[in-house]
Parts: structure tokens; C-alpha cells; sequence
């Protein structure tokens, strides 16, 4: 089973039908059921509170609870000056964001 480290990017991607990058990431979810995805506590926060700006309080809170209660998510608390990939030995990330393969993680989809 693979594990990737799940990007805000791509988790707004997923909650926002009218992100750009929506479809992609549904249907990376869909051909991937096995692959768990990994959070931080820093990510979900961020996750919440752009989807509050976009779509209001009650879907981010309701977003946020569906990634804590979820059983392909797991949620890590990251040392701050270390990043989730080097605690958790993560190479790859569930990411729209072109940073994160500077930082030397393969990026999908």
C-alpha cells in the first residue's frame, strides 16, 4: 500500500469542484483506492481555512472532519524544523504545487 504525503493543493483540489485541477485529482483518487494519504497538522489547518474563504465555516469544518475520520488519511504532527517526508521517510506527495519537486519529492498525479 502506498502512502503520499497529501498537499493542501491538491486536498483543495479535491474538496472545490470548481478548482482547475479538480478532475485530476478525483480521478487519481479513483484509480488509486489502496494509496493512503498522510496530513499534518499544519495542512489541515490550511485546508480549512481556505475552504472558509471560498465556501464558508460549514464546509471547512465539515472538510476538516471528513480528514480526521477517514481511514485513508492519518494525520502527523511534524516537528517544525523537519519536514512530514523526512520524519515519515515520504518521497512522494498528492500535490498541484511544483514546489514541492524542488524540495526533491515525485509528484502526483
Amino acid at each position: 500500500m502506498a502512502k503520499l504525503l497529501a498537499d493542501t493543493s491538491a486536498l483543495l483540489a479535491l474538496a472545490m469542484r470548481d478548482d482547475r485541477n479538480h478532475e485530476a485529482a478525483v480521478e487519481f483518487v479513483r484509480r488509486n483506492p489502496q494509496t493512503r494519504y498522510v496530513l499534518t497538522e499544519l495542512i489541515v489547518n490550511e485546508v480549512a481555512t481556505r475552504v472558509r474563504a471560498r465556501a464558508g465555516a460549514g464546509q471547512a469544518a465539515a472538510l476538516a472532519h471528513s480528514l480526521l475520520e477517514s481511514c485513508r488519511y492519518e494525520l502527523v504532527f511534524v516537528v517544525m524544523d523537519s519536514s512530514a517526508g523526512d520524519q515519515l521517510g515520504l518521497t512522494s506527495a498528492f500535490t498541484f504545487d511544483s514546489d514541492f519537486r524542488d524540495c526533491g519529492y515525485t509528484m502526483v498525479p
